[in-house]
């Protein structure tokens, strides 16, 4: 039996006239962050958005944590207490979500700020705090992205196990890879390309023995990627930022036979 479900990220909302009346193609929806940094308009969108679903998951962006990125175990946990009211909400940290056949596992992911060799790490990092604007301790977000890449590489290994499970979805906010973005021009000279992915967690497909990895759906990329590399489809969905000059938006269908 296939399963569907809508994607949707990085809505990077500053008020609360978002409606998502009828926007629905399917009964689940995966959400991947960056949907808005005042927690107020977060928790009232995401219930916006439950309403129109039979289950929503959610992954958490770095712009839900912007305000936290000197404490991010504090940040996590409020983030938790602010969503759990929701109905049919199922926040993915340290979670997962099995639909039939198919496993869905996700984590923010974050960034270890080399995911291009042409800047050095400790460049990126002094460039991010300065573009953030908030007291930011670079320590944990590599940290917390290795600490992403552990759950991930750990989900994976127990999956292999599970003959019931045939296909797995992975949801992460950061660009896994690359080579998905890596085109774009924007990015060329730029070292904000360094704090867009994490190419470690591409690394978990090694332990895929079984092939069991479908889809893999990410945010952060204000781009259109989708795309079947190495067997897998990634793909984004990502709504983007200026204020204004937003073409009218849409969740993304994707179905897993």
């Amino acid at each position: 039996m296939a399963i569907e479900f809508d994607l949707i990220s990085d809505l990077h909302l500053v008020d609360n006239d978002f409606d998502w009346s009828g926007q629905a193609t399917s009964g689940f929806c995966l959400v991947l962050g960056d949907i808005a940094l005042d927690r107020k308009i977060l928790v009232e969108t995401m219930k916006k958005i439950a309403d129109n679903y039979v289950m929503v998951m959610y992954i958490d962006g770095n712009l839900e944590l912007k305000n936290n990125l000197t404490n991010l175990d504090h940040g996590y946990q409020t983030l938790v207490q602010d969503l759990k009211k929701i109905k049919n909400l199922n926040f993915m940290y340290d979670n997962m979500i099995v639909l039939n056949d198919v496993a869905f596992v996700g984590c923010n992911g974050w960034w270890t700020f080399d995911f291009h060799d042409q800047f050095s790490g400790h460049d990126a990092e002094q460039w991010y705090c300065r573009v953030v604007g908030h007291p930011c301790d670079t320590t944990q977000i590599s940290l917390s992205a290795i600490n992403d890449l552990s759950y991930l590489h750990n989900s994976i290994k127990k999956l292999q196990q599970h003959n019931e499970i045939r296909h797995i979805v992975i949801g992460t906010h950061t660009v896994p890879r690359l080579d998905l973005i890596q085109h774009n021009l924007d990015f060329v000279n730029n070292i904000k390309l360094n704090v867009m992915g994490n190419q470690l967690l591409d690394h978990v497909r090694i332990i895929d023995r079984k092939n069991k990895i479908h889809t893999w759906c990410f945010g952060h990329y204000h781009g259109t990627v989708d795309r079947i590399i190495d067997n897998v489809r990634y793909v984004n969905n990502c709504r983007g930022r200026k204020q204004g000059d937003f073409l009218p938006y849409y969740p993304k269908r994707i179905v897993i036979n």
